[in-house]
């Protein structure tokens, strides 16, 4: 059963379920929120400006994206809209589970491998939480920079509209990012050995190591300023 509507008379209140324009809809887990609804979000990159002393330049470096907060606002007006309100609310929000996964002995000589395997095991089990929890989103706002997953993180109370007898829901989110592993990159050094072996590149490198040898007779002597008194010279 569905909680009661704010008012004590319906009369007046008109209104389509969905708005007309897909601007005002938003899809959230494959459930389209009723009356009109807007979307706030920035995305950004985590910055780190370096700055020498003495320098008026600066250089900025991109730290990586980050997920920003997106916060969906939805103006309900009649019944129907509450009702279809509380249908979609009660999929995407549910009360935080009492007991933890985590519940292992916390004492004795295995303190602190037990406090290891806590932390390893809240990890995983926050990414697959957060997996888990990740449902689709819709609008194009959000379209225009890609952002088609979120987590719903908060929830607030129905507030006063800026209309008689509206109200106001708003649904915190924040965008859903899949982490993802870089492969380390390894240098491939197969064949080196054998190709500095060769008889040829020892000779090229034995030749560029050795002492220069000094200019010959017939190579017309070493190139150098001409030397005061000597023929030719001032």
């Amino acid at each position: 059963m569905g909680l009661p509507f704010w008012a004590q008379t319906v009369a007046g209140y008109e209104g389509a379920a969905y708005a007309d324009s897909d601007w005002n809809v938003v899809t959230i887990g494959g459930q389209k929120l009723p009356g009109l609804g807007k979307v706030r979000c920035s995305p950004t990159y985590a910055t780190d400006i370096q700055k020498p002393n003495g320098s008026d330049a600066a250089a900025v470096i991109l730290r990586g994206y980050v997920p920003g907060p997106i916060e969906i606002e939805v103006l309900i007006w009649t019944p129907e809209h509450w009702d279809l309100l509380q249908a979609v609310m009660t999929k995407l929000w549910r009360k935080p589970n009492k007991s933890s996964p985590l519940d292992l002995p916390g004492g004795g000589k295995n303190a602190s491998a037990v406090k290891s395997a806590k932390e390893t095991a809240a990890l995983k089990l926050g990414v697959q939480a957060l997996q888990q929890a990740a449902v689709s989103i819709e609008h194009p706002g959000l379209g225009l920079y890609g952002i088609s997953q979120v987590v719903v993180t908060g929830v607030s109370l129905p507030e006063e509209g800026p209309a008689p007898q509206s109200k106001i829901v708003r649904i915190k989110c924040v965008e859903y990012v899949p982490a993802t592993t870089r492969k380390s990159q390894t240098r491939k050094t197969k064949g080196t050995k054998s190709l500095l072996s060769a008889p040829k590149v020892k000779q090229n490198v034995a030749e560029r190591n050795s002492a220069a040898a000094a200019p010959s007779e017939t190579d017309g002597g070493p190139k150098g300023p001409p030397v005061r008194g000597a023929s030719g010279a001032d």
